[in-house]
């Protein structure tokens, strides 16, 4: 009963975090908009959209550092924040939420504009070779579509968030209370449950701790590298805090 109370508290630990910081609508926004400003995350994306650009328009390959420099400037600025967080909405309510049936859309147009708006204002002979409909070419190019089919998964999360932390406590109470003898039940419930924390606490911090290793090895110069390495580096501290929290709890308890 106290190797699985520690379990169901570490894994609410975990759920809960993730609950708070990916799955509310704001917090998932600001964190997409900071990752995104990321030198690494903007590099890689940078190049993404220089290399769908160019496949449209081969003509352009001469001004690939042009472009590529351009787009990862653009991609960091904190100009585009609004243009992140509202393109972040869409995302938020179609997987979350589960509103609207139609396929998920993320669009690239917006940033490839500016991008091809800067590179023509830099360079004439970049403006003579720009076709009129490239606009309509890239916003076609932008047009990915992701299926919005995780949201049963999502509400998982959520459930373990609610209930795997008090399902830990009551067994952790329960094998303190019934292995304690009468009259120091309370007492035994108690410490039972600051082992337990403790455990949980002290297990959690190496899951962290694995994940971290995990995210400095991370090849940088791939665009799912440079996310994950950014990405933890945005929410780690908040695992960090919740797990500390339980560990306090285990020490006042016990």
């Amino acid at each position: 009963m106290l190797l699985v109370g520690a379990m169901l508290l570490v894994v609410g630990t975990l759920a809960g975090v993730v609950d708070r910081e990916a799955l509310d609508a704001d917090r998932f926004a600001a964190h997409a908009d900071s990752v995104r400003t990321d030198p690494d995350v903007a590099r890689e994306l940078g190049a993404v959209i220089t290399d769908r650009l160019l496949r449209e328009q081969p003509d352009l390959v001469a001004f690939r550092p042009l472009i590529e420099t351009t787009a990862t400037t653009v991609v960091a600025s904190p100009a585009i924040g609004p243009l992140v967080r509202s393109a972040v909405a869409p995302l938020y309510r179609a997987v979350v939420l589960g509103q609207g049936d139609a396929p998920l859309v993320l669009h690239l147009t917006d940033v490839a504009a500016v991008v091809v708006g800067v590179v023509t204002a830099m360079s004439a002979r970049a403006d003579a070779t720009i076709p009129a409909d490239l606009d309509v070419q890239l916003s076609e190019l932008g047009g990915q579509e992701h299926d919005a089919g995780e949201v049963d998964t999502v509400r998982g999360v959520t459930w373990l968030a609610r209930l795997c932390p008090v399902l830990g406590l009551l067994l952790l109470a329960a094998a303190g209370a019934v292995f304690a003898s009468r009259g120091s039940r309370l007492r035994g419930a108690l410490r039972d449950v600051g082992r337990g924390a403790l455990a949980a606490g002290l297990l959690t911090a190496v899951l962290l701790l694995l994940v971290g290793a995990l995210s400095r090895r991370a090849d940088r110069g791939t665009l799912g590298g440079a996310l994950f390495h950014a990405g933890w580096a945005e929410v780690a501290s908040e695992f960090w805090l919740a797990t500390g929290l339980v560990v306090a709890v285990g020490a006042i308890a016990h």
